[in-house]
């Protein structure tokens, strides 16, 4: 799936395999999470996927770090999409978005899935 429901399906497949709620994984839950999706692979190359999301090198991988493991990179095209809404967004050129700069810009009754009452 992609757009918004993959992202939710992959935060969702995180949180379950963050079994102290620490929201990040540790070797021994990314360990445990491949066996459980039936993912053969040998201790060694456990260790080396994990470092591969592991890119902060803290001996965890975050929420961030396991979505920029799973997702395809944004073409030019859609990065510049993303800077712009950023930008439009971002009212007061703070570089960061508060969420009362996205209830001010975003109108939520025209989205087709509130239309249709989901």
């Amino acid at each position: 799936r992609r757009g918004a429901r993959g992202f939710a399906g992959l935060a969702r497949k995180f949180r379950i395999m963050d079994d102290d709620g620490s929201k990040t994984l540790d070797m021994s839950e990314f360990s445990k999470a491949l066996a459980e999706m039936d993912m053969v692979v040998t201790p060694k190359e456990a260790r080396l996927l994990f470092e591969t999301f592991d890119t902060g090198n803290d001996g965890s991988i975050s929420y961030e770090e396991f979505i920029q493991g799973v997702r395809d990179p944004m073409t030019p095209r859609r990065l510049a999409l993303v800077r712009q809404a950023f930008t439009i967004i971002d009212a007061d050129g703070s570089g960061a978005v508060e969420p009362h700069e996205i209830a001010s810009r975003y109108d939520a009754s025209k989205h087709p899935e509130v239309i249709a009452g989901k």
